[in-house]
């Protein structure tokens, strides 16, 4: 399935899943630029990155038939004890990218967004696939305007892949709009059509769309071009939803409550709280230790060896990689005000 997303990845830039978009967006952050010229000026690139993948699903196939046994037994695992070690490589990584603790928060925003997307029946890997893409797309459709001007809209190109892209869209309507209940084994695709996806974040969608169409209308020509092309498209789709929505509201759909998902959201509000405060290092021990015994069952010996383990695990892959760990306000409080660091790791 990924093989097949990887050839229009490389060649065009248009990945064809979420995992393909983070793998996209990883190429992008290492300098590498995906699209024609790939083939040309990182050809050799393309091929260890295709030989890789087959190799990949030649050693992986023979892998689990041989550690399947083994690797279900992570299944029993406590999601307690789990958690704190994900949640940390993924704060971790989230501000290596922009350096900053507002990295933390987007994180945050994202996370509670996904969330309402989830239990409303909205697409995440599609919003991911679209923020991956809109810098590349921003670009080149700048580009084609100020070559062509608006009558580029008009090019047999340009029609062709608008009517692809509605031809796509259309057949993925089909197909959910003849999906039985039953056949749904996804939540959000549960709640978007049993009618138990809310109405009111539709039009909170259309809201949004709304004011970015009216504040893209402020800028020139060619600086709104693009802006104002997406909100408008995506104010049309919204309404629709929200109409679609409306009409449709049944009995609800049996998914898990969103409060619950928010309670979970807390704990990185927590963690993100705390490494504002004291840093990341300092923050991560006493993260660890309040959610395992909180989620887990296990007792503080266990709780305080994982935390240790976790502790030292991720200075090494600090001390190896030269990757610097979030400050907080104490170790900003120590370098300006007393003019004095912590000793690494705490600053």
């Amino acid at each position: 399935k990924e093989g097949g997303g990887l050839i229009p990845t490389l060649l065009f830039g248009v990945p064809g899943s979420g995992s393909m978009a983070v793998f996209l967006g990883g190429l992008t952050l290492l300098g590498v630029e995906p699209g024609p010229a790939m083939v040309g000026e990182n050809l050799s690139l393309a091929y260890v990155i295709v030989w890789s993948l087959a190799l990949a699903n030649v050693l992986g196939a023979g892998l689990c038939l041989f550690l399947s046994p083994h690797a279900a037994k992570l299944t029993r695992i406590p999601y307690g004890l789990l958690a704190p070690f994900m949640l940390m490589i993924v704060f971790f990584a989230v501000f290596q990218s922009g350096r900053h603790l507002g990295d933390m928060a987007a994180l945050l925003a994202l996370g509670a967004a996904a969330i309402v997307m989830k239990r409303n029946g909205w697409s995440r890997p599609a919003l991911l696939v679209g923020f991956v893409l809109s810098d590349t797309l921003e670009t080149y459709l700048y580009q084609a305007v100020q070559f062509y001007g608006a009558g580029f809209f008009l090019r047999p190109g340009a029609l062709a892949i608008l009517a692809l892209a509605v031809a796509a869209v259309g057949a993925a309507f089909q197909h959910h709009k003849n999906l039985l209940p039953g056949q749904s084994v996804d939540e959000s695709d549960a709640a978007a059509m049993s009618g138990a996806a809310d109405w009111r974040f539709a039009w909170l969608v259309a809201a949004f769309f709304a004011a970015a169409l009216a504040d893209s209308l402020r800028h020139s020509f060619l600086g709104g071009v693009f802006p104002v092309a997406v909100s408008s498209v995506m104010l049309l789709l919204s309404v629709f939803a929200a109409l679609r929505i409306g009409r449709r509201r049944g009995a609800p759909a049996r998914v898990p409550r969103i409060a619950e998902d928010f309670r979970n959201l807390g704990w990185l509000v927590l963690f993100a709280a705390l490494t504002a405060l004291l840093g990341f290092i300092l923050a991560l021990p006493i993260f660890f230790m309040a959610l395992m015994r909180r989620k887990s069952s296990a007792g503080w010996p266990l709780i305080a060896a994982l935390t240790v383990g976790g502790t030292a695990f991720i200075m090494a892959v600090s001390k190896l990689t030269g990757l610097d760990f979030p400050w907080g306000a104490l170790q900003y409080f120590m370098d300006d005000a007393l003019d004095a660091r912590l000793p690494w790791p705490l600053g």
